[in-house]
């Protein structure tokens, strides 16, 4: 896709979300003992692959204050994105309340027994962004992974033993090119 494409021009393009929560106070470190346990335990991020949508996801605080969740995902509703957050908080497997487990520190959680009240916390505390940059305009995540599973795969038939030979044929050049780079 050509970097000067807008968002609307194309089928498939990636949203941000950040979201922030004042923490209850005291809970700074309790928050911080939950995400390294979510961590060491090989929980972060395990549900989140099953979704295949998101670029990135990242849990920071600001001053002992505020818990701040942003991401990056395909797609163009916040809505159905919150909806895919909230299936994941409810159904057992990696993701099981692992949102919970983090907010349940903040300010007005509802805890993830109530979809609407959970979809409106998310929404009021969402900030809005004033500037995004995307070095990867219009690509999906699936397609990152697709393009690095396709760039192992090619390294594998370059370390064979006589790809040197097959690697001349000349439908192969655009590839090899690229390859070089």
């Amino acid at each position: 896709m050509d970097s000067k494409t807008s968002p609307a021009e194309n089928k498939s393009f990636s949203n941000t979300y950040t979201l922030v929560a004042k923490i209850k106070p005291g809970q700074a470190d309790t928050i911080r003992k939950v995400a390294k346990a979510g961590l060491e335990g090989g929980q972060w991020g395990s549900g989140s692959d099953v979704l295949g949508i998101l670029h990135y996801q990242r849990f920071f605080i600001i001053e002992d204050k505020y818990l701040v969740f942003t991401s990056e995902f395909d797609g163009e509703s916040d809505d159905s994105y919150l909806s895919d957050f909230y299936s994941m908080e409810i159904t057992p497997g990696p993701s099981f309340g692992i949102f919970n487990s983090a907010w349940k520190y903040t300010e007005g959680w509802p805890g993830p027994g109530d979809r609407d009240a959970f979809i409106k916390f998310w929404k009021d505390n969402k900030v809005e962004e004033l500037l995004t940059y995307s070095y990867y305009p219009g690509v999906t995540a699936k397609d990152v992974r697709k393009a690095v599973r396709l760039q192992k795969a090619f390294q594998s038939v370059l370390d064979q033993p006589g790809a040197a030979e097959a690697l001349k044929h000349p439908a192969l050049k655009a590839l090899l090119a690229e390859a070089s780079d």
